[in-house]
C-alpha cells in the first residue's frame, strides 16, 4: 500500500465511492413529496437504528452542533436545575457557555487537554444533587472519546436527565 494515506483528520474525510457518486445529484427541493419521502425514510432507517417504540419521531437539526447543543439546554433544563458538565475543551466549554446564556444552574467538571473523564473524578461529583449531566461522549477538539459504560452507570443510579452529545448524534437518556 504504499503511497496510500487514510486520513482521520476531522474533516473532510474520505468518502465510500457510493456516497460521492450521491454527492453529484441534485438535491431534491424540500416542500416536494420527493423531499419529503427521503425524509421519513431517514426516519424510519433512525428509529430501526435507535430501536425506538412504535409511536416514535426522529427530529433532525438543520443547524450546526452548537445549535443541537442549545436546543438540549433550552428544552430540557430549567432555573430549577443543577447541571454537570464535563468540560474536556471547545465542546465541553459550549455547553458552559450556553447554561450560563440560558441561566441554568451548573457546575463543571474541567479536564485538561486530552485528558480522559477517570471513575474517580466523575464520582467526586456523586450525590451533589444534581438533576442533569452534559458531556460530549467524543470531544474531537482534543479526540478524546469518553467511557459511555461509566457515564451510564453513574446517571443511571438517580434520576438524572443526561444528554450525551455525540456531533451528528443525540442521545437523551432520562
Amino acid at each position: 500500500m504504499a503511497g496510500y494515506m487514510l486520513n482521520f483528520t476531522i474533516g473532510p474525510v474520505m468518502a465510500d465511492e457510493d456516497i460521492l457518486n450521491l454527492g453529484c445529484q441534485q438535491v431534491p427541493y424540500f416542500r416536494t413529496p420527493e423531499f419529503s419521502n427521503v425524509m421519513l425514510e431517514n426516519e424510519r432507517i433512525m428509529l430501526e437504528f435507535a430501536k425506538s417504540g412504535v409511536n416514535s419521531r426522529a427530529l433532525f437539526m438543520t443547524c450546526s452542533s452548537t445549535g443541537s447543543m442549545e436546543a438540549v439546554v433550552m428544552n430540557c433544563f430549567t432555573q430549577k436545575d443543577k447541571v454537570l458538565v464535563v468540560n474536556g475543551r471547545t465542546f465541553g466549554q459550549r455547553f458552559v457557555q450556553l447554561c450560563k446564556i440560558h441561566d441554568i444552574p451548573y457546575v463543571t467538571l474541567d479536564l485538561i487537554y486530552g485528558e480522559t473523564l477517570s471513575f474517580e473524578r466523575l464520582y467526586s461529583y456523586d450525590n451533589m444533587g444534581f438533576t442533569g449531566l452534559l458531556v460530549n461522549v467524543d470531544e474531537t477538539s482534543t479526540g478524546v472519546l469518553y467511557d459511555t459504560d461509566m457515564l451510564s452507570d453513574f446517571y443511571k443510579k438517580k434520576p438524572l436527565f443526561i444528554d450525551e452529545f455525540s456531533e451528528g448524534f443525540k442521545e437523551s437518556c432520562l
